[in-house]
């Protein structure tokens, strides 16, 4: 990586994010992260972020927790799978210890460069697939087929067939 910033993507998330955190990095620096309202019956599943302040989409952030209990988070918005990290990260990521899970956590080595490289949320415009489970992942392959006119047809055919119990033959 050099002195350079990076891009990190989680795979099992798909959004339209980084594109748009790249615009706003180049403005604000240091480390940033993509945030999505969750629900706060899963709000424990994720890394949380503590909201300083926001303008428009960039969340200036004084804190982040790893997984909290709903009652215990600093707000709704969850980290999801798009970063963009200065380098620095590295350093903290050597000292960091095991944190929820015994595993060691990119948020806390996020959280512990937050007063010297700083932190940003970034809340993306657009919808998020969270591919990490079955049903995630069926959910993003039919959105994408449906949005795609060569699929759409076919697509809307099968489902309008098998709610009616009308299947064709294949």
């Amino acid at each position: 990586m050099g002195d350079e910033p990076f891009a990190v993507l989680l795979p099992d998330d798909v959004i339209p994010a980084l594109a748009q955190m790249v615009g706003a990095h180049t403005t604000q620096g240091g480390h940033m992260i993509a945030t999505e309202e969750v629900p706060a019956n899963r709000i424990s599943s994720y890394g949380v972020v503590d909201i300083a302040r926001q303008q428009g989409a960039v969340q200036a952030l004084r804190g982040l927790v790893e997984k909290p209990k709903a009652e215990d988070a600093p707000s709704r918005f969850g980290i999801v799978g798009r970063y963009i990290l200065e380098p620095s990260i590295f350093d903290g990521l050597v000292s960091q210890k095991p944190g929820s899970g015994g595993e060691i956590q990119l948020t806390d080595a996020i959280a512990s460069d937050l007063r010297t490289a700083g932190v940003n949320g970034f809340a993306f415009d657009g919808e998020r697939f969270d591919c990490g489970s079955v049903p995630g992942y069926l959910e993003a392959t039919i959105a994408f087929a449906l949005d795609r006119p060569e699929l759409c047809n076919g697509v809307s055919q099968f489902f309008a067939a098998r709610s009616t119990g009308n299947l064709r033959a294949a």
